[in-house]
């Protein structure tokens, strides 16, 4: 862990400084309360275990999506292992603490610092949700799956209609990590499609047949989009006969039809939105 005197130039909350330490204090209660869970049995150590590491995990993406830079790196998995077998359970619940409370400390050693970092870079200006959201209309963020010709397709719809196609993976990096890319690029759109293919397949516990599903990660930027640019700046566009999530209400949701209509429908979205388009743009198209 760093010192006190360490500099804070490369570091800035991307949320305000009162939310990002809510979050964590959120965290390393639960971590707390993990870490003093009974462990009486094997199957106890097991489950402990196998949140610990739920925990570890979810801890490091709110840390990801809440920080950039150095700090997030503060917080450190613990370095000895957590299983050594034939040694008595008693020993090895001991272990599983000793790490909680490693992960623990190193927490709270983030959370003391936030504080300390400078007002200039802990403050993002906050904007009314018209302005936050909403740049003059012309970036259209694009998600997608792995239908290589349905994103070519609507990206050349956009591009036609006079906007600007936003696809994360044909922008450049520049050394963010993908959650820091997506944030990048998220907060230069003003409407996302999402385009929602058969990518998958998967099924309830007490069905038999597989259905066909869009891939989990476009389902997560769905929502994620939902909350960012609210519901009246998404919409997805489905491909075929698809499983759709029953969480996601009021998202409007265009069938890609063979003979084009989804165009229109699109366009209809794009004009709610306050979008300056015509269908006239894609005759012949």
């Amino acid at each position: 862990m760093r010192d006190s005197t360490e500099s804070f130039d490369n570091v800035r909350l991307k949320k305000a400084v009162a939310e990002v330490e809510d979050r964590l204090r959120s965290q390393l209660e639960k971590g707390k309360k993990l870490r003093d869970l009974p462990i009486t049995s094997e199957e106890n150590l097991e489950d402990a275990q196998r949140e610990m590491t739920k925990w570890e995990k979810f801890t490091r993406s709110v840390l990801e999506l809440c920080i950039q830079g150095s700090m997030v790196e503060d917080f450190k998995q613990p370095p000895y292992g957590i299983v050594v077998s034939g040694r008595p359970l008693g020993s090895r619940a001991r272990d599983f603490r000793d790490d909680m409370k490693f992960m623990i400390a190193s927490l709270e050693s983030i959370i003391d610092r936030l504080q300390l970092i400078p007002h200039e870079t802990a403050r993002i200006k906050e904007l009314p949700d018209d302005e936050a959201s909403f740049h003059g209309g012309k970036r259209v963020f694009i998600v997608h799956g792995h239908d290589n010709e349905m994103k070519q397709t609507v990206a050349r719809v956009v591009e036609k209609l006079g906007l600007e196609a936003l696809v994360l993976h044909e922008k450049p990096s520049g050394g963010l990590t993908l959650i820091e890319k997506l944030e990048k690029y998220a907060n230069e759109a003003d409407y996302a499609v999402i385009l929602l293919s058969p990518d998958d397949e998967g099924r309830e516990e007490a069905h038999s047949e597989l259905q066909a599903r869009p891939r989990q990660n476009v389902v997560f930027e769905l929502g994620y989009f939902m909350g960012k640019l609210k519901r009246d700046r998404t919409c997805a566009i489905v491909k075929g006969n698809l499983e759709i999530t029953s969480d996601i209400s009021g998202v409007v949701y265009i069938q890609m039809d063979h003979g084009g209509g989804w165009k229109s429908e699109l366009v209809a979205e794009l004009k709610k939105a306050g979008f300056k388009v015509s269908a006239d743009s894609l005759i012949g198209e």
